[in-house]
């Protein structure tokens, strides 16, 4: 029951914006929003109206949309791309910078949420969108991300260019932005900003534990 009600609060507050940007929390019967996130200094984007025109598929970044497809470079230097991944099971979608504090709080307990999931078909994806000098990430953010937080799970280097603020498809509000994918490439929800129990029991929730 408890898991039903947190649910349904987080997707209520994340689609009307609640009182901005970020964490949900459960305490004492009541949801609250803590304030930790990093604002993005972008301007606000209606996520009902994505832009999707710099892709070919018909996708969507609402909720219960087909997820954005796109390809991007791993930790290892390889080329991975989003839909082989969802083949695999459900994903947690979490778009990060290097300079962020809640994105380098997420990343630390990533891998332990790869570990604990992953036998229930679940993949944790990190998007790095800038470095610590809010640039574009290269291989070597990528590999020092890796091994800062002993990540296994793939670490892709995206860029501005993934985000509606650039005509890209993913809305991206405060950092870190998390998208809960199901194993049928449907986003179930999304959340910004970090809090280390809600994570762990929104990938519960998705993957039906």
């Amino acid at each position: 029951m408890l898991r039903s009600v947190l649910l349904g609060c987080v997707l209520l507050l994340a689609a009307c914006g609640g009182e901005g940007p970020g964490d949900f929390v459960y305490d004492e019967g009541e949801i609250s929003v803590v304030e930790d996130t990093v604002d993005t200094g972008l301007d606000t984007v209606d996520i009902t109206e994505p832009n999707t025109s710099w892709i070919e598929e018909d996708c969507s970044t609402e909720l219960y949309g087909p997820i954005c497809d796109f390809t991007l470079m791993n930790q290892y230097g390889e080329n991975v791309t989003l839909s082989d991944i969802a083949a695999n099971g459900a994903i947690l979608l979490d778009f990060s910078a290097m300079w962020c504090g809640p994105c380098n709080s997420a990343g630390a307990t990533s891998q332990a949420l790869q570990d604990k999931y992953e036998p229930y078909g679940f993949t944790y994806v990190t998007v790095l969108i800038e470095d610590s000098y809010s640039n574009e990430p290269d291989l070597e953010d990528l590999e020092e991300w890796a091994t800062d937080y002993g990540v296994t799970a793939p670490v892709l280097a995206g860029s501005r260019d993934l985000l509606q603020s650039s005509d890209g498809p993913y809305y991206l509000d405060a950092w870190p932005m998390f998208y809960y994918i199901d194993s049928s490439g449907i986003i179930q929800y999304y959340h910004a900003g970090y809090n280390e129990e809600l994570v762990d029991n929104n990938v519960s929730v998705l993957l039906g534990l």
